[in-house]
């Protein structure tokens, strides 16, 4: 709902008036907006459904498995809010930095997959049905970063 207002607003704004960078900031901001409702998505309609089918079929996760959830969730959010500190300010040094840290992360889900996989097949893994839901929480984390990272793009004016 609020998206929606936000922007209304925006689109609303009198380009005429505008100098060319706020007009470049209002695109941008309808993008960030468009990329913020993503993510309440995944987490509502994604990480919730996730954590609720894991609760209701009482799934416990490994110790390996969660912490590889918490530390990838915990890094994650930490980039969200540099990507929001940079956004506040349109600073583009912190929106670069966010970009780094994202190749980062990317390669961090790729070891999460792998180290994953190998509990699995050494059946070191909790079972089968928390290896679906660990799979499928760390692949909406990491849409959870890519959406990010296109914050950080419009902040960049990268659009």
């Amino acid at each position: 709902m609020i998206e929606i207002a936000i922007k209304r607003y925006l689109t609303q704004l009198n380009g005429d008036l505008l100098t060319q960078e706020q007009a470049n900031r209002a695109i941008a901001l309808l993008y960030i907006c468009t990329d913020l409702e993503a993510i309440g998505d995944i987490v509502d309609k994604q990480l919730m459904r996730l954590a609720k089918r894991q609760r209701r079929k009482q799934i416990a996760f490994s110790d390996e498995e969660w912490n590889d959830l918490t530390t990838y969730h915990s890094q994650t959010i930490s980039l969200l809010q540099q990507a929001l500190a940079g956004l506040l300010s349109f600073d583009s040094i912190i929106a670069n930095e966010v970009l780094l840290l994202r190749t980062s992360l990317n390669q961090t889900k790729r070891e999460l997959h792998l180290q994953h996989l190998h509990r699995l097949r050494s059946g070191a893994a909790s079972s089968l049905d928390a290896s679906a839901i660990h799979l499928e929480m760390v692949n909406a984390i990491s849409r959870v970063i890519s959406h990010t990272s296109s914050i950080a793009r419009a902040v960049l004016g990268e659009l």
